[in-house]
């Protein structure tokens, strides 16, 4: 279960570089290629406007935010 409250007690932690192990990095790695895959099928499907570029940038927000929850899993 990812983090879903940063408290007093865990803001620290929140704040301090998480270092992954093997089987956080394989799953970080499985979210990075869908979304990957999905910005090209966005790319060669879309055409180039501002929402195309709406569209890259929240796949680029999902990584980010698939990423803290990867990392800070432990802190539920």
């Amino acid at each position: 279960m990812a983090l879903t409250r940063v408290t007093k007690e865990n803001v620290e932690a929140v704040f301090t570089y998480q270092l992954w192990t093997k089987e956080q990095t394989a799953r970080g790695q499985a979210v990075r290629d869908s979304l990957v895959n999905a910005a090209l099928e966005i790319f060669e499907n879309v055409p180039d406007c501002p929402a195309r570029t709406r569209a890259i940038n929240n796949l680029v927000d999902a990584r980010m935010l698939a990423n803290n929850a990867i990392s800070l899993e432990h802190l539920t």
